[in-house]
């Protein structure tokens, strides 16, 4: 969406073409799926043309699609960014708070409440919210995040730092926590010990791609990488173990060729319905390969047994193919199957956590690192400039490839 409206833009600043700029905004539009991309698709129409019905219409769309506290949060930013509308973007705030659970919805809510109202007291509120309902490293490694985006809040960052660590168990914490330190303070002494601690808890082809991942991220060390990949292929066992490996290769190396090869091996271990919808979903989330993620859930749906298989293949469609309607036909197969099931035995086979959930390595955000000197948070001062600063840090990073030349060395600044 982002390339169509700046397309959009280059034809009506160049060459004044209203026309193209309009079919872009249309391309833009035909592949919206979430509200920050409606949002964007708005703004994108008043950037262009001043186009209220078209700006109303998008973020009527994003307000239709929004699900949680981010997509509620954007809601709000576009409101007043399109129309300085405060009413609506207030009104918007109240749903991301009414829908807000994890500590990441919290965080959300308090940069939202900044961004929109500068308002420190339901900022701090809903980061000390965020904190109230952190369960592990990854959300106290957030937490610290927050208080630097918001408030460049030193103490308030260091102490969810040590928070995170305390519990931390799994090697995927242990590199989280290292993640976080070295984007928060630039301290990588502590992220390569913390990094150590991962390793020396890694058993499974999960644990070792975490490694590999989270020392590709710090400090681009190929070596120690490669190590950890070698490492995590030698412990696969399972269909999501060489799943796994495959994403971790394609996340450190972008080798598609070495990323098809363990897909194929997942493939030629799968063996429950679980274990092809898995591979479909791998298939979509490393090399975008719908045609591939489509014939693996055809295997799924052959294998499938219980409401829950079902209900897995039902939403690896729903990532495959959307508009093909095989999503909503293996949910209603689901529901067939657990009103025919005695009560209580509706479960299908436990299934472990695809890469696409929840740790996903993509959604450790980039946090600004706190330059050398006291943090503003800690002299006691205000809120730091959001907007753009913020959007920076929300992007997905495109991490170097293995071999490629690093373009921004990791400092190794204070310590903790």
């Amino acid at each position: 969406g982002f390339a169509w409206s700046s397309c959009a833009s280059s034809w009506l600043r160049l060459l004044d073409d209203s026309t193209s700029a309009r079919r872009c905004l249309q391309e833009a539009e035909s592949i919206a799926r979430g509200s920050f991309d409606w949002g964007w698709c708005a703004r994108s129409w008043r950037e262009c043309f001043q186009d209220e019905n078209e700006m109303r219409r998008c973020l009527q769309k994003a307000e239709s699609v929004a699900e949680d506290s981010f997509d509620w949060g954007c809601c709000a930013e576009s409101w007043l960014q399109c129309f300085r509308d405060k009413k609506e973007a207030r009104r918007c705030l109240q749903k991301a708070e009414s829908v807000a659970r994890s500590s990441f919805d919290w965080g959300r809510c308090a940069k939202s409440w900044l961004e929109c109202f500068r308002d420190e007291k339901e900022a701090r509120r809903y980061l000390q919210k965020a904190e109230s309902v952190a369960e592990d490293s990854f959300d106290w490694g957030y937490c610290a995040e927050s208080w630097l985006r918001c408030f460049r809040d030193g103490k308030e960052a260091r102490r969810c730092l040590q928070e995170a660590e305390s519990v931390a168990r799994s090697s995927s914490d242990w590199g989280s926590c290292a993640e976080s330190w070295l984007e928060c303070f630039r301290d990588g002494k502590r992220a390569q010990a913390l990094l150590e601690k991962a390793k020396s808890v890694a058993r499974s082809s999960h644990d070792w791609g975490w490694c590999a991942h989270s020392w590709w991220k710090c400090f681009r060390n190929e070596k120690e990488a490669r190590r950890c990949l070698q490492k995590a292929e030698s412990v696969a066992r399972s269909s999501h173990d060489w799943g796994w490996c495959a994403h971790s290769w394609w996340k450190c190396s972008r080798d598609g060729k070495k990323a098809q090869a363990l897909l194929q091996k997942a493939e030629s271990v799968a063996e429950s319905s679980s274990d092809w919808a898995q591979c479909a979903e791998f298939w979509l989330l490393i090399l975008g390969n719908k045609k591939e993620a489509k014939r693996c859930l055809k295997k799924a749906e052959n294998a499938a047994k219980a409401p829950a298989d079902w209900r897995d293949c039902a939403d690896a469609w729903e990532q495959a193919s959307p508009s093909s309607g095989d999503a909503e036909r293996c949910r209603r197969r689901a529901k067939e199957l657990e009103r025919q099931a005695p009560a209580g035995d509706v479960a299908g086979e436990p299934r472990v956590e695809a890469a696409s959930r929840r740790f996903h390595p993509d959604w450790h955000e980039e946090a600004p690192a706190i330059p050398p000197g006291p943090s503003r948070g800690e002299s006691g001062s205000g809120v730091s400039p959001l907007g753009d600063a913020w959007s920076a840090t929300e992007r997905n990073e495109t991490p170097l490839a293995f071999g490629e030349p690093e373009q921004v060395a990791p400092a190794t600044g204070r310590g903790g």
